[in-house]
């Protein structure tokens, strides 16, 4: 049985979860197909998936064309998402305090 490395998971679920957002934001909706997907991202560390995702190729195995935003904050991604201007969203927090 062959082994499932963390590198082959990322790239599962990363191209699984970009194919399976841009298809439910169709449902609902009149669509023939997936041509396009748009992925937001903050480039801060909660969100290297996007990283590896991008230097792997991964998005280039996505049954759509993707295309990449970056965003300068948490709260921009998420206006951009809510407002449907975003298919995928990767945002998080990476904030500590100490005590």
């Amino acid at each position: 049985m062959a082994e499932l490395t963390q590198r082959r998971l990322v790239q599962k679920a990363g191209v699984s979860t970009v194919a399976a957002t841009g298809i439910v934001g169709c449902l609902g909706q009149s669509c023939g197909s997936l041509d396009s997907v748009t992925v937001a991202y903050v480039p801060i560390y909660p969100n290297m998936q996007h990283y590896v995702m991008e230097r792997e190729g991964y998005y280039e195995e996505a049954p759509a064309e993707v295309s990449i935003e970056r965003f300068s904050s948490g709260p921009s991604v998420v206006k951009a998402f809510a407002g449907g201007d975003v298919d995928v969203a990767l945002f998080g927090c990476c904030s500590r305090t100490s005590g």
